[in-house]
């Protein structure tokens, strides 16, 4: 997917079917997202709205949320 220069972690996830954030808070399909794998590494230390700010470029392979 292609997003703009500086991008953030949430500005991809924005992109991904079924995926919205809401008030710094990470929903798919309508339910919160308690964690955020990101190739296999929880990256949200149970905390999913800190790993929004990440920058994009950080995660290129594979991103799951639980």
């Amino acid at each position: 997917m292609k997003l703009k220069d500086g991008a953030n972690l949430g500005d991809a996830l924005k992109k991904l079917p079924g995926m919205e954030i809401r008030k710094k808070k990470l929903y798919y399909m309508g339910k919160p997202v308690d964690r955020l794998l990101v190739n296999g590494f929880d990256f949200s230390r149970n905390d999913p709205s800190m790993a929004l700010e990440a920058p994009a470029g950080l995660h290129r392979q594979e991103c799951e949320s639980l």
